[in-house]
């Protein structure tokens, strides 16, 4: 049982993290033009994105 304390300071961290004050919705304003995927949407996503969360270098998961 010497785990026990540091258990309790777990338990305490996480309640006292879902006790915590709620943040505001973040404003998002919707675009008023029409957004063309292939040229503004997934170069972003092929940089920033596929680059950890594809199959290249580690198997996929359907």
């Amino acid at each position: 049982m010497r785990h026990a304390p540091i258990l309790a300071l777990i338990m305490v961290t996480i309640i006292a993290g879902c006790a915590m004050k709620t943040l505001p919705p973040v404003p998002v304003k919707i675009p008023t033009r029409t957004i063309e995927y292939m040229k503004e949407v997934k170069p972003i996503l092929d940089k920033r994105c596929v680059v950890c969360h594809s199959c290249y270098n580690s198997p996929c998961h359907s």
